[in-house]
């Protein structure tokens, strides 16, 4: 059965993600690996064509052209893991091949900071040979982490994710964003006009609550601006005023939606 982790956000909003196992992370490791592989394949293809032409290289530029190369070699091992961890959000091409991600532990997409940190760890996590260390403590740790996923404060999951509906604190009863009262009824009356909302602008909604957290900043900003503003502008709330936070704003609406025609 596979393992899972709970987080509840700063937004108090309860993810449970699914770990990603040894097998997948290893098959994940060896597509990269291929990958290097061909890159560094194709480099010495490119020196090897350029010897065929006769192109002498002064003795002097020797040691500056082997120093290039020593830095183009430690750039593509390492660069590469920081370059698409940082792009892709916490995927690499082997990575998304599998449907991996890594995150941060509080479930935020992992930063430039945190791509580094557990990337650099790598040589440690490949000692002696073949990631013997990280394997190790892959399988003696609770959440499957390696030491760079320890020192960086990551996690490594698998693509898809069960969110569940936010959770309130208690308030008082007149609050109309309050957590669902006992004995909530059919009687009971949602703080605007569920009727204005379609199923289509429900899904949109529902589907973005569902990823935002796997979503870059910039993207998932704009993203929460074109589904938000609409929906405030249109809708008449019947007491108090909307929540100020945007997110919890869609956290409502998707909620008294689901209420009264089901998810």
């Amino acid at each position: 059965m596979p393992a899972t982790i709970t987080i509840v956000t700063p937004e108090n909003v309860e993810i449970e993600y699914e770990l990603a196992g040894i097998g997948s992370r290893m098959l994940a490791a060896v597509l990269d690996t291929l990958i290097h592989m061909l890159a560094l394949a194709l480099l010495v293809y490119a020196v090897i064509a350029v010897e065929a032409t006769g192109l002498r290289v002064p003795r002097a530029l020797g040691p500056w052209l082997w120093a290039l190369g020593i830095m183009i070699l430690f750039g593509g091992f390492w660069g590469y893991y920081i370059y698409f961890e940082t792009k892709w959000s916490g995927q690499t091409p082997g990575k998304r091949a599998m449907r991996l991600r890594v995150i941060r532990d509080g479930g935020y997409p992992i930063d430039f900071r945190a791509a580094v940190t557990r990337n650099l760890m790598r040589y440690v996590d490949f000692l002696p040979s073949f990631y013997t260390i990280g394997l190790v403590s892959i399988f003696f740790s609770r959440d499957y982490k390696r030491l760079g996923d320890f020192v960086a404060g990551t996690i490594v999951v698998q693509e898809g994710r069960v969110e569940k509906r936010p959770k309130r604190a208690p308030v008082a009863p007149a609050d109309p964003f309050a957590s669902e009262p006992p004995g909530l009824s059919d009687g009971d009356l949602p703080p605007f006009d569920v009727s204005a909302v379609s199923r289509a602008e429900y899904r949109a909604v529902r589907q973005y609550l569902d990823r935002r957290h796997a979503l870059a900043v910039p993207v998932r900003r704009q993203l929460l601006q074109r589904l938000e503003a609409p929906l405030r502008a249109r809708l008449s709330w019947h007491a108090g005023d909307p929540p100020a936070d945007p997110e919890a704003f869609l956290e409502t609406v998707a909620l008294w939606f689901e209420r009264r025609h089901g998810a």
